[in-house]
């Protein structure tokens, strides 16, 4: 772990430890998520998928890991609902942000019914949104 290096106790936020290559914070995670034989939630890489890795740019395969982890993380946290019945606060979803603006991962803050109350994940200084539980994606549902 000498890649890490020392962090600041008194710090807050992102200034806590210094900041590490994506690659060893990957590890990290890994590490982090297939300790526990209840926690191994990285998918299982066949022959078909080793071969497509292979095909991909150094940045491509860097970009698809990040996003493995990533959803085996949230998954770790149960934030992935498995249908539309099962968003609840707390849970990630996928929402358009505006039609020429594109998806983003939002959370859900609060549900009422149908309509879902979002803020974004990634961007928290844009003003939280409202949806209807029809017009959010789901990330990897009823994957167990």
């Amino acid at each position: 772990m000498k890649k890490v290096g020392p962090g600041r106790v008194a710090a807050t936020g992102d200034n806590v430890t210094n900041k590490v290559p994506r690659a060893v914070y990957n590890e990290i995670v890994k590490l982090a998520l297939i300790t526990d034989p209840k926690r191994q939630l990285l998918p299982k890489m066949g022959d078909a998928e080793k071969s497509a890795a292979k095909k991909l740019k150094p940045d491509e395969l860097q970009e698809v890991e990040r996003q493995i982890i990533d959803v085996a993380n949230e998954r770790r946290i149960s934030r992935l609902p498995a249908d539309w019945n099962a968003i609840e606060k707390g849970s990630l979803v996928i929402a358009n942000y505006q039609l020429d603006e594109g998806w983003w991962e939002a959370i859900v803050t609060d549900r009422v019914g149908d309509m879902l109350f979002i803020r974004w994940r990634d961007h928290p200084k844009i003003p939280p949104a409202v949806r209807h539980r029809s017009t959010v994606a789901l990330i990897n549902p009823n994957a167990n």
